[in-house]
């Protein structure tokens, strides 16, 4: 229970406060005049956003990677996540090839007796 409050309990109260500037930018409409404080609302709630999924995903995985590995190893006899770490491994060596194959080109290229300043 206190894995679940640690992981939901920020974005909780950061889901509150984004619900809260939803409803004011509701009733705000109809307030002549105060167009100039509606223009960062977006932007902080673009960026609450963020930080609340960074949060649910980050101690998400901290919290409950290691009980959801050993149930995996109890339920599935080990080979599930021998199959998961080759699987990341597989990836991450596809990435590095595909990432090194293609070089993008010089914007600029040297002259002989060019000096740049």
């Amino acid at each position: 229970m206190a894995a679940l409050v640690g992981v939901c309990g920020v974005p909780w109260v950061v889901s509150a406060r984004i619900i809260a500037d939803i409803v004011f930018i509701a009733f705000a409409d109809f307030v002549p005049g105060i167009d100039a404080g509606l223009e960062y609302q977006p932007r902080s709630g673009g960026v609450l956003t963020l930080a609340q999924l960074g949060w649910l995903i980050w101690f998400g995985l901290v919290l409950w990677a290691p009980p959801v590995e050993n149930w995996l190893q109890q339920s599935f006899h080990g080979w599930a996540t021998a199959s998961l770490a080759a699987a990341g491994g597989i990836s991450g060596a596809f990435s590095v090839i595909v990432g090194a194959a293609r070089k993008p080109p010089r914007s600029f290229s040297r002259r002989q007796g060019c000096v740049s300043t």
